[in-house]
This record gives C-alpha cells, sequence and structure tokens, in this order.
C-alpha cells in the first residue's frame, strides 16, 4: 500500500507533468502553425513570456546573492541554505531562459549566429551570455556542495540507489575529511564566479530596459542598481515561500536553527522592500517632475495599469508584508503569508513594468487592452510548472536538508 505522503507527490507530479505535456504541445503547435497563434500583438511585442523571463532570472539572481553570504562571504548561519537556495537558483534560472528562447523562437539561430556573427555592442547579446554563464557556475557549485553527500548515498546504497547516486558523483566517491574541505574551497570559488557573474546579468538585464530612450518609463540609469535590489527581495521572498511550503507539505518540522535563521531573513527582506518602496517613490518623484517622463509614470498612477499598481504591487506584494514581517510576534506562518503576497505582487510587477512601457509613448492616444492569449497563459503555465518539477524531483532526490549540513 502507497503511503499518504507518497500518493501526494505521484499527484503533484502528475499534475505538473500534464501542464508540461500541454505546453510542449503548443510549443509544438506554434513551429507549425507559426507564432500567430500566441497572438502576439505588434504593438505589445514583449508579451507574458518576457515578464516570465524576467521574473524568474531575477529571482534566481537574487537568490544567489543571498546564498553568497554563506559559503563566499563566511556568514556560518546562512550556509544552512547554501544547498537549497543554489539549487533552487539554478532551476529558476533554467525556467527563465527557456521562457525567453520560447518567446524569441527558431533558437537554433541564435545558438549558430551568437557565435558567427556576435554583436558585441548589445546589451541582450551580454544579457545572455552573462546568464549561461551564471548558470554553468551555479550547477558546479551546486554539484561540489553536495557531492559528499551524494558519495555517501551512493556509497551505503545498492542496486539503482547506488549507480544513480554514483554518477551524479561523476564517480568520485571520496567522502574523506580532505576531499570535502578541497570542495567546499572550491565551491566557495564556483560561488565567488557565480556571484560576479549574476550580479552582472542582473545588472545587464536592467541595463537593456534603461538604455531604451524611446520608452520614457523604463529609461533611466538607476535601473541596472534597482534590478539588483529587487533581485534580493524577488529571490528572497520566493524561496522563504518554497522553503517552509516544502517542509508544510512533507509534514517536516524545522530545526531551531533553522527557523531563526528563517525569521532572520523574513526581516531582511521587510528591509529590501522597505528600500524597494523608497526608489518606487523617488522613481515616481522624479517622473512626474519631468515633464518628458510624467506621461509614462501616469499610465501607472492613474490609466489603465492603475488598478493593478495600487493593488498588487504597492499594497498585497509591498506594504502588507512589510507590515507584516515587522509584527513583533513574527512566526512562521506569518512570514509564509508574506512571501506569498509578495511573490503574487512582483510577479504583477514585472508583467506591469513590461506591459506599460511598451504602450507609452507610442500608443498614448489609444491605449490598448492587452491581455495575455490563451496559448501564452498554457505555455507559462507549462514553464511555472517545470520549475516546480526540477524542484520537487530535486528536493526528493537530491542533498539540501538543512540539518544536513
Amino acid at each position: 500500500m502507497i503511503p499518504e505522503k507518497d500518493k501526494i507527490f505521484y499527484w503533484w507530479i502528475s499534475l505538473l507533468l500534464a501542464f508540461i505535456v500541454l505546453g510542449a504541445f503548443v510549443v509544438g503547435l506554434s513551429f507549425i502553425e507559426g507564432a500567430e497563434i500566441l497572438e502576439i500583438s505588434p504593438h505589445i511585442s514583449w508579451s507574458m513570456l518576457v515578464a516570465v523571463y524576467v521574473f524568474f532570472v531575477v529571482s534566481g539572481s537574487g537568490m544567489c546573492i543571498v546564498t553568497s553570504l554563506g559559503h563566499v562571504f563566511g556568514i556560518k548561519r546562512f550556509e544552512l541554505i547554501s544547498k537549497r537556495g543554489v539549487f533552487f537558483a539554478s532551476t529558476a534560472i533554467i525556467a527563465g531562459l527557456l521562457a525567453i528562447l520560447l518567446h524569441l523562437g527558431h533558437v537554433e539561430r541564435a545558438m549558430v549566429y551568437v557565435y558567427l556573427s556576435p554583436n558585441l555592442k548589445s546589451g541582450i547579446l551580454w544579457m545572455g551570455l552573462f546568464y549561461t554563464v551564471y548558470l554553468s557556475f551555479v550547477i558546479i557549485e551546486y554539484w561540489l556542495l553536495a557531492r559528499a553527500e551524494m558519495a555517501k548515498i551512493a556509497n551505503d546504497s545498492t542496486g539503482y540507489r547506488q549507480v544513480f547516486y554514483g554518477l551524479l558523483t561523476l564517480g568520485m566517491r571520496d567522502e574523506s575529511e580532505k576531499s570535502v574541505h578541497l570542495d567546499h574551497k572550491l565551491a566557495k570559488m564556483a560561488g565567488a564566479a557565480a556571484l560576479v557573474t549574476g550580479l552582472a546579468a542582473v545588472s545587464t538585464l536592467g541595463a537593456v530596459f534603461g538604455h531604451l530612450e524611446s520608452r520614457a518609463l523604463w529609461y533611466g540609469a538607476f535601473y541596472p542598481a534597482y534590478f539588483i535590489l529587487s533581485a534580493t527581495f524577488s529571490g528572497l521572498s520566493f524561496f522563504l515561500f518554497i522553503i517552509i511550503l516544502t517542509y508544510r507539505v512533507n509534514g517536516e518540522e524545522m530545526s531551531n536553527k533553522l527557523r531563526r535563521l528563517v525569521k532572520e531573513l523574513g526581516k531582511l527582506l521587510a528591509l529590501m522592500l522597505s528600500i524597494g518602496l523608497l526608489f518606487t517613490a523617488w522613481r515616481i518623484f522624479a517622473s512626474v517632475s519631468n515633464p518628458e517622463t510624467a506621461g509614462s509614470i501616469m499610465v501607472l498612477l492613474n490609466g489603465p495599469f492603475s488598478f493593478s499598481f495600487y493593488v498588487f504591487e504597492i499594497l498585497l506584494g509591498t506594504v502588507i508584508p512589510i507590515a507584516i514581517l515587522l509584527s513583533p510576534d513574527l512566526t512562521i506562518k506569518k512570514i509564509f503569508v508574506s512571501s506569498l503576497l509578495t511573490v503574487i505582487g512582483l510577479f504583477v510587477m514585472r508583467y506591469d513594468f513590461l506591459t506599460a512601457g511598451q504602450v507609452y509613448p507610442g500608443l498614448s492616444d489609444n491605449l490598448p487592452s492587452y491581455f495575455p492569449a490563451f496559448f501564452e497563459i498554457v505555455i507559462t503555465m507549462a514553464i511555472i510548472a517545470l520549475f516546480g518539477f526540477m524542484y520537487t524531483l530535486g528536493a526528493r532526490l537530491l542533498p539540501m536538508k538543512e540539518e544536513g549540513h
């Protein structure tokens, strides 16, 4: 008889696979019938999938910043979440890169011409390269952090478990203290490289928007720095939501050390959100006081995006989470609720930022009503399901338990 916990796991995996298969069908259909089935408007050419890309890669970059506090900067208590945080970052980056590749279409052309005739002045080129290199370093970093535990599982197992975990160690099944010390030394180097390339990637992403002078809402020198800041609270909120949900679903109790760290991360999230709110206030002030940019910000303040801006981005995504996280009797449940609200608000913020920036000033006389096409939504759900599938399998099969560090 299958245990109840395993039944939930298999039902969850089946649901995720159903969404992934449905999304794969739509992607295949788009290759046969053409991208027209996604109904991408010539006015809103950067649509839902680009917003999904920004949301995931910025979250992944932000989590890399947080995990670097542990084994890169030597703050010991943060080492507790290193493995799970690094794995989370890698799955988020993979999901994000897949979203942008599906949006671009014919990715095989990019794979060829980016090497044959690269435009070295293109911010998008450097963004793609930085994220590719960053993903490589993050995967190496996780492998170095988890190799010794995978080697122990392989050495203590028989049959398919021994083969599976032996393959994951690449045949390096030494569990000695010397090899573990070397792993952590190399992991620190890989983590430092991941931090540098991650910061370069997310700031370049901000620069891609900030250099577009024709789009007043996006244009500005502060966006590379703001994207780094927003990556921090985006990655933190998403990770807190995921780790608390993981323990709740598995019916496991967090150790006292982990509970204290989660509460500390909750306070850090409140700080980062407060700084982000200050950035938003200054952006509004600077835009409203400048006649050339006043119209663009009014699309958010008093236009078709005002409801989602005030309700989701400001209220649900920022103000309410800050109030909850600064409450004197902060609990894990409150951190879970505030992180979930922040994740929802941030997703809407990425979507609004991307869409509103395209409707003004070019379409200011006749602002379009844009809503993602059905097939766009299906692919978006499939990408989210793929992220969930990768993380769920990783949490089930790979070394991530914080108490095992």
